[in-house]
């Protein structure tokens, strides 16, 4: 994106225009690959909490081994991650 918003881009369109985005367009072109990024992670936990929800032995056994790992203080930190199986798979 940031090489097409260049002004001295020598690419042309079908048009004949040079190919250049405004700040605005740029800004909005941001703004969609952030929220897309959003909207994805999003559906993904759902979709975790579903599972689990559907399948309360996997929930049981998840929440078994971040007890283990984490203890009960709930000290969860990324780098636990790798000593997770059920978690991390």
């Amino acid at each position: 994106m940031m090489s097409i918003n260049c002004k001295n881009d020598k690419r042309k369109v079908l048009d004949g225009t040079k190919c250049q985005l405004s700040i605005q367009n740029l800004v909005d072109e941001c703004k969609t690959l952030f929220l897309t990024s959003y909207v994805t992670t999003f559906s993904f936990l759902i979709w975790i909490m579903l599972l689990l929800a559907k399948y309360p032995k996997w929930q049981e056994c998840t929440q078994v081994e971040i007890w283990e790992v984490c203890g009960f203080n709930n000290d969860m930190h990324a780098t636990k991650l790798n000593q997770m199986k059920i978690v991390s798979t």
